[in-house]
């Protein structure tokens, strides 16, 4: 008996003993396989920490581990590249980090399956605080699975950098999907990556956090993201999708700087408290955001929350492709919810929607100022809550289709303006409940008054207090001024209602009656010239007409100096479409200018603008300007020996984007219209040997 309390005390107290392995290269240079790659000249035995230490020269390892590794070190300044079919790290059981990065150590996982499996207290990739300048990049062809860890990736060093290219999958961690704990790390998400289930959060991140490529985070136990106050977080493009599920706190939760780009996608849906909350710093919004509220959603469970009781926040929104909130019965919660001293920037489009709750849906004890361009959709009832100290300022379109009350309640000492639209589904006044101060400068769509104007024969109209261009027919008629005032262009519309649309709200529509340019004798339609065997035709017409004497055709050989060679009379059209024809059948050998002079009863003369086409046999390829102010066309001429080689023209800008095509003439010569071109550099591409041809527009 006692021998054998002896031996159980011996193996009580000897320790387990670690084997450890060392790659160098001896045998192929690169095959794990191979005992002669090691030191000892043996394979890595089952749950040793093998060690390559790059300290001379790159590391290429290649094959497959006969044995599983517990650990992996990875030392030295050159890199190690992991090119391996496949290869599983720890068993989940055995305590040890599943890949440790030391000082200035670089690891490439080029191709291949890698299984991490780690208990839940160490780590699946650690780059420790202690450790300097170590990276990490898994590239498109690898796949890379972290279960059961405590951090998947702990990002804890300073100057440190993780970048994923390929795919990875990270669930079951008792603590952070990912961690970046430094402000100068860095992590670069550029292929698909997954954490499920993580006990804490997602992704926690204090340094610099840009994703490029799907980004899904299911069931995190408390934050989705929380992005810390020095951390910036990018979703550059694709999306970044948080489900909730398990999440106990904010889908997203940011206090320092968080942009969703112009090509990314934010999906949030069903966290247990707010579904976005920033805190301190700014949150701007340049994409698409869609968030889905959890069904019976209460105070302090909101869709976006932008600041609280401790610390004030900031959202831009600047996407015209909509910050959308959906909740199916928000209750007591708010879609939108603005804390005292925070504020909310929109220049792009809010939209709203309850299906049950009606209201104050989007709230505010901060600033808003929904500035020129932006809209914001209340849905089918909702409107917007103005507490106390809160202020609110439309430069922009709101609308709901709530047809009660007014679509603003403000409290006590609120501040509302109104400078621009409204649409609350019925005539309503701007405010109701108003005890603060309210200004309302702005246009209720469904009062008669304020969409009709009598301008009492001015050319001079005021259109609310804002800043905004205003179309007839489709053409522009220029801007309002900062202060609502218009001018109409003199000429510029015809008959006895003009409907102005606004550009960028085109439910806001404005009628004028009793404006300056009724009295327009002649309005043009249109003005071509074609070449016929007789000369050049000249073919213009009319949309209406009113106190006309003639027309004259005028022909010039510069462009500049113009003389007439026909009289046409006119057809009295006063309400109708006309066209009319002039032939010149002595053009001028080369390029001829053509114009039409209108001249009234009493004298006074218009002149449509200065048309140009080529006459005669054209020797060169050739563009004719290539300087040119835009709305005058330009002539693409084409020798009879290269007709064949060409293709329809095509205009291309200066960053390569197609823009309209050329329109054929003759068998010798192409029209290019600049009406719809911005001033810059453009390129004609005519297949005609390979050549291009440049020309600039000017305004």
């Amino acid at each position: 008996m006692r021998m054998i309390r002896h031996i159980l005390l011996l193996m009580i107290l000897t320790p387990i003993i670690l084997h450890a392995q060392t790659w160098d290269g001896g045998g192929d240079g690169t095959s794990w396989q191979d005992s002669l790659n090691w030191v000892g000249d043996q394979i890595p035995p089952q749950d040793s920490v093998v060690t390559f230490n790059a300290s001379t020269a790159n590391i290429v390892v290649t094959g497959y581990a006969p044995n599983r590794p517990r650990r992996l070190n990875i030392s030295g300044t050159y890199q190690v590249i992991l090119n391996m079919d496949s290869l599983t790290i720890g068993d989940g059981i055995m305590v040890d980090h599943g890949i440790n990065m030391n000082d200035f150590a670089s690891l490439l996982i080029l191709n291949g399956t890698y299984n991490i499996n780690t208990p839940s207290n160490r780590n699946g990739f650690s780059i420790f605080a202690s450790t300097d300048s170590a990276d990490v990049i898994i590239e498109d062809n690898a796949f890379v699975n972290i279960n059961g860890s405590q951090i998947g990736v702990n990002l804890a060093s300073a100057s440190s950098m993780f970048t994923n290219n390929g795919t990875l999958h990270i669930s079951n961690v008792s603590a952070d999907g990912i961690r970046v704990v430094d402000s100068s790390g860095i992590f670069y998400n550029n292929g698909p990556l997954t954490i499920d289930l993580a006990a804490s959060d997602g992704i926690e991140n204090a340094g610099t956090f840009v994703s490029s490529y799907t980004l899904t985070i299911n069931s995190a136990k408390q934050l989705g993201v929380n992005n810390k106050a020095s951390g910036s977080f990018t979703v550059n493009r694709f999306e970044l999708i948080i489900n909730g599920g398990g999440i106990t706190t904010d889908g997203i939760n940011n206090e320092g700087t968080f942009t969703n780009g112009p090509e990314g996608t934010i999906y949030v849906s069903i966290p247990t408290d707010d579904c976005i909350e920033t805190l301190g710093k700014t949150f701007t919004n340049l994409g698409t955001i869609n968030i889905t509220m959890k069904e019976g959603a209460n105070t302090g469970q909101n869709g976006v929350a932008v600041g609280n009781d401790t610390k004030i926040g900031s959202f831009i929104n600047v996407s015209k492709n909509s910050l959308n909130i959906l909740s199916a019965d928000a209750a007591t919660a708010r879609l939108i919810a603005i804390a005292d001293g925070s504020s909310l920037q929109n220049f792009g489009t809010i939209s709203l929607e309850d299906s049950v709750s009606s209201g104050s849906i989007f709230y505010t004890n901060g600033s808003v100022i929904n500035e020129l361009g932006g809209r914001i959709d209340l849905g089918s009832a909702g409107r917007i809550n103005v507490a106390s100290n809160g202020s609110f300022i439309n430069s922009g379109f709101l609308t709901t289709d709530r047809a009660a009350a007014g679509i603003i309640r403000s409290g006590a000492t609120a501040n509302v303006i109104n400078n621009a639209y409204y649409d609350y589904g019925a005539q309503s006044g701007f405010s109701i409940g108003a005890t603060g101060t309210e200004t309302d400068l702005g246009i209720d769509l469904q009062n008669p008054n304020d969409v009709l104007i009598n301008a009492g024969e001015s050319c001079d109209i005021d259109i609310a207090e804002a800043s905004y261009e205003f179309l007839f027919l489709g053409d522009s008629l220029g801007m309002t001024s900062e202060t609502g005032a218009f001018t109409i262009p003199d000429s510029s519309i015809n008959g006895d209602t003009a409907v102005l649309v606004n550009a960028s709200f085109p439910e806001v529509q404005i009628k004028v009656i009793n404006y300056c340019a009724q009295a327009l004798p002649v309005e043009f339609e249109s003005f071509d010239l074609s070449l016929v065997n007789e000369g050049v035709l000249l073919k213009w017409s009319t949309a209406s007409e009113r106190n006309n004497s003639h027309f004259e055709a005028q022909k010039s050989k510069d462009g500049l100096n113009f003389t007439s060679f026909a009289v046409v009379s006119p057809k009295d059209a006063y309400d109708r479409s006309e066209q009319y024809l002039a032939l010149d059948a002595t053009p001028h050998e080369g390029h001829n200018y053509y114009r039409i002079k209108q001249v009234d009863l009493d004298g006074t003369a218009s002149y449509t603008d200065i048309k140009q086409i080529y006459f005669g046999k054209v020797e060169t390829l050739g563009l004719y300007p290539n300087y040119a102010q835009r709305g005058k066309d330009l002539l693409l001429n084409i020798p009879i020996d290269q007709q064949s080689q060409l293709t329809t023209p095509t205009i291309y800008n200066s960053v390569g984007r197609q823009m309209a095509p050329a329109y054929k003439i003759s068998d010798q010569s192409y029209r290019i219209s600049t009406d719809q071109l911005s001033p810059g550099t453009y390129f004609i591409v005519t297949g005609v040997n390979g050549k291009t041809l440049p020309f600039v527009i000017f305004e």
